[in-house]
């Protein structure tokens, strides 16, 4: 997804001093208990966007090693939407997340993945594919970065990716705990963001994210060298 629109965090005290009406308030509010505000409020900004918008989708290439079913995730990692199997270029085909109850359902190695899970900090195949340098693309959410005012190193940012004018939405979520803190009236914040989710909502309601039925399966390759049916095309649909 395309992004365009970013803010300093350092614009966005400003923001939260104005949407608070705390401009003079410098002594009791400084800079750096708004910092612990937002980056309170960060994580619900991109869990949100991230669940209904679709944003910050991002792929990490993995290639196979001979009989190794498990590897490393991102640093970054947060939560993963897909995983799929590059047939030929560019062809891809969608692997099936199996479940916990399922996880003994597959030969230890085969031609290639046909499923995978999240275990630990592991993306797991099944089964462990038998050749070397097969492409698989995992697609994932990575973590809310920590705010920093400057210099971001490692995990951190020092501007927020407002997409659309959402940041507004991290404004107004760090000036209601200003305000609860001061212990003042909250509720045209809370209307503000009300209307906002609201809005997201519909527009999460015009995408089609998550389809029930994998659309692509190469039905030609057979993984189980013993014959078994545990590779059957029909139960990935």
């Amino acid at each position: 997804v395309a992004m365009a629109r970013t803010v300093l965090v350092t614009d966005l005290y400003t923001r939260v001093r104005l949407r608070a009406d705390i401009v003079g308030a410098t002594t009791r509010y400084p800079d750096s208990t708004l910092l612990v505000y937002l980056n309170e409020s960060y994580p619900w900004l991109h869990g949100v966007l991230a669940e209904k918008l679709g944003y910050f989708e991002t792929p990490q290439t993995v290639t196979s090693v001979a009989e190794v079913a498990a590897y490393a995730l991102p640093s970054d990692y947060y939560h993963t939407l897909g995983v799929d199997y590059q047939i030929t270029s560019p062809q891809w085909v969608a692997l099936r997340n199996v479940s916990f109850a399922e996880r003994n359902r597959f030969a230890s190695t085969g031609a290639r993945a046909v499923g995978y899970r999240v275990v630990g900090n592991s993306l797991v195949f099944y089964p462990a594919p038998t050749s070397v340098g097969q492409g698989y693309r995992h697609i994932y959410i990575p973590m809310p970065y920590t705010l920093v005012a400057s210099s971001p190193t490692t995990h951190q940012i020092d501007r927020v990716d407002g997409i659309a004018g959402y940041e507004d939405m991290l404004v107004d979520h760090a000036a209601l705990k200003v305000l609860r803190q001061e212990e003042s009236d909250t509720r045209s914040l809370e209307r503000d963001l009300a209307a906002a989710l609201e809005r997201i909502e519909r527009q999460s309601a015009d995408r089609d994210r998550h389809p029930t039925r994998v659309s692509e399966i190469d039905e030609n390759v057979r993984i189980d060298p013993a014959g078994q049916d545990w590779y059957d095309a029909r139960r990935w649909t």
